[in-house]
């Protein structure tokens, strides 16, 4: 073969490779590199849920329920839906569908591949990848949220037909459907979280059962709060509602990092330092309580004891569990995670109690608390009126919970 055929063989095997590596236009270039750019475990998650029995199975039973309640619906409105409202009731049925694969079926597939990971094994196979625990827990919240995506894709349509029968405003429809993905990313992050507690298959079974404790309540009451919207229509002119629904995303969006630190430090090195940021996101929670109440509370001047109680049991609770977890924490750093600790004397005044430690978080649990009462004294300067009476008990009250 002569020099000349080789050079073009050569010429067109590195043409091909170009192409695959590159891409043949700036379209392929541009998929590529955010290809790379996507996490690897939503990737392989995804190729794999997608193809799944149970993804299909659900996936078809939801489109045959949403089919048989649409035809049920109208069927049995006729001829009244020509002369009155029938959007909500299709709406609340839609909805209550939704709820199953959403917030049910999604989460538990979240937590059954997080389990499946530290059950077999392969996620020690992933440690040693330049995957970090977060990557890992992100990339399997990516891919519930990716699948919660597909069931919505194919329920929308037939929400937007609600919308045609009357009864239902755009912010009804929106607040429904943003609130249910809000949730199904909270059931899906609490999900990861459970299944990184436990290691074996007899603790993964009692968190299953757990789980069901915890996300039943909640999904209850998203369930009510939505039909009620649904059925009632909300103030949507007012501006304090679109002040409490920023508030309770911010909430939301606080707890579903928090799972996300905590799960990732579940499944990471104990050796590192996985508290400090744990801890550093509990104060600006803290700090988004007090917040709340100190705006409310000079906003109303006469409810103000009872908001007071109602967020100082909720903050009591929270401090609760998260301190119970706090004091069981080992405090045994490697010596390269010990280096980067705080050495000057105002650094380990102030960020000592941000560190690794059943001591540090015991008084960093407390000590935080106990900063409410600073808040409802605040609340009183800020106020001008220190004269009221509601003040004596809830110090009372909030001192009784410090002390706890």
């Amino acid at each position: 073969m002569s020099e000349s055929v080789l050079e073009t063989q050569d010429f067109s095997h590195q043409e091909a490779i170009t192409q695959v590596v590159q891409g043949k236009s700036p379209i392929d270039a541009t998929l590529l590199k955010l290809s790379d750019w996507l996490n690897p475990i939503l990737v392989k998650e995804t190729r794999q849920a997608l193809k799944s029995r149970q993804f299909i199975a659900t996936f078809g039973l939801t489109l045959i329920a949403v089919l048989f309640w649409t035809v049920l619906s109208i069927s049995l409105s006729i001829p009244g839906i020509y002369y009155l409202p029938g959007g909500p009731t299709l709406l609340i049925g839609y909805f209550l569908i939704l709820m199953v694969p959403v917030c049910i079926v999604v989460p538990m597939s979240a937590f059954r591949s997080m389990a499946s990971e530290l059950e077999d094994g392969t996620h020690d196979i992933l440690s040693l990848s330049t995957l970090t625990p977060r990557q890992v827990v992100l990339g399997k919240l990516a891919v519930a949220l990716l699948q919660s995506m597909i069931y919505f894709s194919a329920i929308i349509p037939c929400i937007a037909l609600t919308y045609l029968l009357r009864g239902v405003g755009v912010g009804v429809l929106f607040l429904t459907i943003v609130g249910t993905i809000g949730f199904s990313v909270l059931f899906s992050t609490v999900a990861l979280l459970f299944a990184t507690v436990g290691r074996t298959r007899d603790t993964q079974v009692l968190m299953t059962v757990v789980l069901f404790l915890v996300l039943g309540p909640v999904s209850f009451f998203w369930i009510t709060v939505a039909i009620q919207m649904i059925s009632f229509s909300p103030p949507i002119e007012n501006w304090a509602f679109w002040f409490w629904i920023g508030v309770v995303f911010l909430f939301g969006l606080s707890y579903v990092w928090l799972a996300v630190l905590a799960a990732a430090a579940k499944i990471g090195f104990a050796s590192e330092n996985h508290s400090t940021r744990i801890r550093w996101l509990l104060i600006l929670q803290h700090c988004l309580y007090l917040w709340v109440a100190l705006g409310i509370s000079s906003y109303d001047l006469n409810d103000g004891g009872e908001l007071w109680i109602f967020l100082l049991s909720l903050l009591g609770i929270h401090w609760g569990v998260v301190g119970t977890l706090m004091i069981g924490e080992r405090s045994v750093l490697s010596p390269r995670t010990q280096r980067s600790l705080p050495k000057s004397l105002i650094g380990r005044l102030f960020r000592t109690w941000l560190n690794p430690g059943a001591g540090p978080g015991y008084v960093f649990c407390v000590t935080t608390f106990g900063s409410c009462m600073i808040a409802i004294a605040l609340s009183q300067i800020l106020e001008t009126k220190l004269n009221k009476p509601w003040t004596v008990p809830v110090l009372q009250y909030a001192a009784a919970i410090t002390a706890y």
